[in-house]
């Protein structure tokens, strides 16, 4: 079953983080951190080519730690820690069998990485990297309600980056395996960005995340599939937008602006095409 999340909140979760999907390592004993709040309202679900509204407003919002440390001048450790804060509205009456409205508050799954920067030369750089995605979500029936996956994840993937004098870009291809019975996963992202101004204080990033379900295994989504929130055999293009801006010396702001390809679909909904946003602030030594 194809399945389309009316404007992503999927993308969020890892794509907010700037240095997520770069090729580059950091040095040794070289750090990027990085705290941020994503907010995205929806209330569609496009299942079979076919629109279908929830009967329900979600609203997700996600705070987000990010962290990057060299262990070497090669070897990159990673780690992301989201919170997710979700709160389910009905517009309608619904049949008493289907989840009523609520809140959940709970940890996303955590992401730990590990990277080798196998080549350097002449500004290219190619980087291979494994997560590991841990089962650390909660579910809750009532509601239907998830913050994350309900399964162990490991996604191998390899990192190609050029950086030149007036902008870099980065590229990314991998594959997820996913336990409890969930379908593995193609996985890809690209980016392009320039710093601008005479001071370099400003930078713009075009970034886009691919995640195409391979629609290999029989999880049940159970009543989440009334709020649409981590369902399995998901697949969506999710083209974004990220500006920083230095503020002192290691200290950047961040702002990002996500959508996903398809969501003119919607436009019969009665909910506002608002895409999601994320905010955040990072320091690097």
């Amino acid at each position: 079953m194809k399945k389309w999340i009316y404007l992503c909140l999927f993308c969020f979760l890892g794509a907010q983080c700037l240095m997520a999907q770069q090729a580059w390592t950091k040095p040794k004993g070289k750090y990027f951190a990085q705290i941020g709040v994503s907010t995205l309202p929806y209330n569609g679900v496009l299942i079979d080519n076919e629109v279908k509204l929830l009967n329900r407003r979600i609203r997700h919002t996600s705070l987000q730690f990010y962290g990057e440390y060299g262990i070497s001048d090669r070897w990159m450790v990673s780690l992301i820690v989201p919170v997710i804060f979700e709160k389910s509205t009905l517009q309608k009456t619904v049949d008493p069998s289907e989840p009523q409205g609520g809140s959940l508050t709970a940890l996303s799954n955590i992401d730990a990485g590990v990277s080798y920067n196998f080549y350097q030369k002449n500004g290219i750089v190619l980087t291979a990297k494994v997560n590991a995605v841990l089962p650390t979500a909660r579910y809750d029936a009532k509601t239907g309600l998830r913050t994350g996956i309900d399964a162990f994840a490991l996604e191998p993937s390899i990192l190609a980056g050029l950086g030149r004098s007036k902008y870099f870009s980065s590229i990314e291809l991998g594959y997820g395996y996913r336990s409890n019975d969930y379908s593995s996963l193609v996985l890809g992202a690209f980016q392009i960005g320039k710093y601008m101004g005479k001071q370099k204080r400003l930078i713009g990033i075009f970034n886009i995340n691919l995640h195409i379900s391979n629609k290999d295994g029989k999880y049940d989504d159970a009543n989440s599939i009334y709020t649409a929130t981590y369902l399995n055999d998901l697949r969506y293009l999710a083209p974004g937008f990220k500006f920083g801006y230095k503020i002192g010396s290691g200290w950047m702001v961040w702002a990002n602006i996500r959508g996903a390809l398809g969501v003119a679909e919607f436009i019969g909904s009665n909910e506002a095409l608002t895409p999601g946003l994320s905010f955040s602030i990072s320091h690097t030594n």
